[in-house]
């Protein structure tokens, strides 16, 4: 029963009153839009995400070489910076 009542939905979707084909076409750019929207914050987060990333990984490797004399400057230890350069890039 459950099956024949989504049929009957898809059905009931798909079918146009409109025979010009109108009613398609704007179904399908409203799709392609809402897509190409999706793609676009997706890549720009993923973007955004890689450059933190990378920063990250940056500041990680420059922490680890600085000397004991900076670190007691910036107020912490040989251990902690050492520890916190260990860390992987996504943490």
């Amino acid at each position: 029963m459950l099956m024949s009542q989504k049929i009957s939905y898809c059905t009931d979707t798909i079918s146009l009153p409109d025979s010009t084909g109108q009613h398609v076409l704007s179904l399908w750019q409203q799709t392609l839009k809402a897509t190409t929207n999706w793609l676009a914050v997706t890549l720009l987060v993923m973007g955004r995400k890689a450059f933190l990333f990378m920063e990250k990984t940056k500041q990680r490797k420059v922490l680890a070489e600085l000397d004991n004399r900076l670190l007691e400057d910036i107020g912490i230890t040989r251990a902690t910076a050492m520890y916190e350069a260990s860390k992987p890039f996504w943490r």
